[in-house]
């Protein structure tokens, strides 16, 4: 939700997330801002905060959510069974958006490939590098020598590198 995303600076487009799904693993999130699969009882996943940053962005694009003219129930029901249209922005905005609030999340672009669009059109995004990974690590309370490893090996080998936690911890 909105009060998850603290912008730092305009300027240097600094944002930062907060949460990281706690919320998701004592109450169930914010129902205004919940993928469709999240409501009919489904697991936090990725594919869930594509959708709940996709209506932060169909938010700050049209002013509302999709459906807000319906009470909150009609509004989730709505979600739950069809993609919003967009109709702001330029025409790759509008079908990223659109990609990003599918129904079936199996549809839904993933974060790297949003990034991928974004970079595409012009944005600047931050540039991958070890202290970057470190400092992300840090934030997922991940420790140990093995992270410093793994993230120098997959720096000169590529490859993929992840980090799960336990469930609920975003």
């Amino acid at each position: 939700k909105p009060d998850n995303v603290v912008v730092g600076s305009v300027r240097d487009g600094r944002v930062w997330l907060v949460d990281f799904g706690l919320a998701a693993a004592t109450d169930g999130g914010t129902l205004q801002y919940a993928a469709p699969e999240r409501l009919g009882g489904g697991p936090p996943t990725p594919d869930g905060d594509i959708y709940s940053l996709g209506l932060i962005a169909w938010e700050l694009l049209h002013g509302s959510l999709p459906w807000a003219q319906l009470d909150l129930a009609k509004a989730l029901l709505n979600r739950r069974r069809e993609t919003p249209v967009p109709t702001r922005g330029q025409p790759w905005v509008r079908d990223l958006l659109q990609r990003m609030l599918a129904v079936d999340p199996t549809h839904r672009p993933d974060a790297a490939a949003i990034a991928d669009e974004l970079a595409a059109h012009g944005a600047q995004l931050p540039q991958i590098s070890p202290e970057l990974l470190r400092r992300r690590a840090g934030t997922l309370q991940i420790v140990g020598p093995e992270v410093r490893e793994a993230i120098d090996d997959w720096l000169v080998n590529g490859g993929v590198i992840s980090a799960v936690g336990p469930t609920g911890s975003g």
